[in-house]
């Protein structure tokens, strides 16, 4: 199914944030875990749409998922890790 691609990427990133909490000093581990629940929370209201029939838009995981690579440091985080442009062959026009 489309837009799954980006749950795997997003899930991924959910998943190393999961193992920072460990490594980090309480404070630090208290501001991941919450932005941890925040990104878990956009993820549910990303499958309840999906499963409610809406066209995947998986570009709406993207803020969360910028907000976790920041916190582990990654300076510029791309749009393209949670959507692959659909290529669709071109239309052939009839002749006039």
């Amino acid at each position: 199914m489309v837009g799954l691609d980006a749950v795997t990427a997003y899930t991924d990133e959910l998943e190393r944030q999961l193992t920072r909490v460990e490594e980090l000093p309480p404070r630090e581990a208290q501001d991941v875990c919450d932005l941890i629940d925040r990104a878990c929370r956009k993820l549910k209201i990303f499958l309840d749409e999906l499963v409610g029939g809406a066209y995947p838009v998986p570009l709406k995981l993207f803020p969360e998922y910028e907000l976790m690579q920041q916190a582990r440091g990654v300076k510029a985080s791309a749009p393209t890790d949670l959507s692959i442009p659909i290529c669709r062959p071109a239309r052939r026009r009839s002749p006039r």
